[in-house]
């Protein structure tokens, strides 16, 4: 009995053993490739830096047979970063093998994502990449590519991520006049939800009358969202995006832009348009400024602003890019220990800090936001 009880466990578990690397391979086969990365690097002629991201088994030659399609990236300095530059897809045919290659200058971001869905509407499915820019209010980068017949096309690329153009200008009485330029069309908007922000900027008085006329302008941000759906429901897919409109600055939303766009002849069509008013919107009152703590990663320019990239030492999260704190004539820099103000010149990457910084932070990878006091407190 004891002999029969010992097969039959050996039995059972050669079973689940099958079991298990059955579906692994069928998880492989059908999502993440089993791919050389050093073979294709050399193949490609790519850098050691360079790293799968993400790499799917679908026909997107149109030739019925499932081709690789590779999505890859450049890594940063930072092992721990999401941020991935030169990102490149690669189709390699299923079967002559060769490989189809879709990018466009400059293209990077933070999280890229791959998405496979037919768009043109030839029955062939196309490869669209996704990334967040890191820069202000969620901008994200897009590139779609068709592959049709063995022939690498880009379809969507950094000028199609312009979305809705919208140009304005703030008029009396807390509105605001937008131009939507590609439908020739303007319209009016109620921006009084935030006028306490506008008086105390100077833009407006307590009246509602302009006290500033000049640069200040509305305008339209490209994607901070782009989807695929199946508007039409007639299998091909069409493209939803979100834009937001600002005022005053990039933190001053106004309102949203809501699109569908379709791939014809070539180009894609603007089908339908939406824009929303605030009537209540939501903010978080703090009655001091927010104090982040942790160490300087990194210091540089931007825009010919200053700023620091402090990274909390308790927070051990893979993808945690830190906080970009941008320091103007306006900061204080301080040492603790002296309890004396200190200049910029003197800060360096590996110091802890303590930084009183604006309740105005933007919604990107890394959050940015301005820093109205810093207090070096262990070089």
């Amino acid at each position: 009995m004891k002999n029969y009880n010992k097969i039959l466990i050996i039995i059972l578990s050669i079973l689940i053993i099958m079991a298990l690397t059955s579906c692994s391979q069928e998880k492989r086969s059908n999502n993440q490739l089993n791919i050389d990365k050093k073979a294709l690097l050399t193949q490609l002629n790519l850098g050691e830096q360079t790293e799968i991201i993400e790499s799917k088994a679908v026909d997107v030659t149109g030739d019925g047979n499932k081709d690789n399609v590779i999505l890859l990236g450049a890594k940063s300095d930072d092992s721990k970063s999401s941020f991935r530059d030169n990102l490149l897809i690669i189709v390699q045919e299923s079967k002559s093998k060769k490989y189809l290659k879709a990018t466009y200058n400059n293209f990077s971001g933070y999280e890229p994502k791959l998405t496979i869905k037919e768009l043109t509407g030839d029955k062939v499915a196309d490869v669209m990449v996704s990334a967040n820019s890191g820069g202000s209010i969620g901008i994200y980068h897009h590139l779609i590519a068709s592959f049709k017949a063995g022939k690498a096309k880009v379809i969507f690329d950094a000028n199609n991520n312009q979305g809705v153009k919208v140009s304005g200008q703030f008029i009396p009485n807390f509105k605001a006049k937008l131009n939507f330029i590609d439908l020739q069309k303007e319209s009016l908007l109620d921006i009084s939800i935030n006028k306490e922000n506008y008086i105390k900027q100077k833009i407006y008085d307590k009246k509602g009358n302009l006290i500033k006329r000049i640069l200040i302008r509305p305008y339209a941000n490209p994607f901070s969202k782009l989807e695929t759906v199946d508007y039409d429901h007639d299998g091909q897919y069409e493209l939803k995006g979100i834009q937001q409109i600002v005022g005053s600055s990039n933190s001053d939303e106004i309102s949203k832009i809501e699109s569908i766009w379709s791939y014809h002849n070539n180009k894609w069509i603007l089908k339908e348009v939406s824009y929303d008013t605030f009537l209540l919107k939501y903010s978080i009152k703090q009655k001091s400024n927010p104090i982040a703590t942790g160490y300087i990663k990194k210091i540089g320019e931007h825009n010919e602003n200053n700023y620091i990239l402090l990274v909390n030492k308790l927070d051990n999260t893979k993808n945690f890019e830190g906080i970009k704190l941008f320091i103007n004539k306006d900061t204080k820099l301080l040492d603790e220990k002296t309890n004396t103000k200190i200049k910029f010149k003197d800060l360096k990457v590996g110091m802890k800090i303590k930084a009183h910084h604006s309740k105005i932070m933007t919604m990107s990878l890394p959050p940015q936001t301005k820093a109205i006091k810093i207090i070096v407190t262990n070089k």
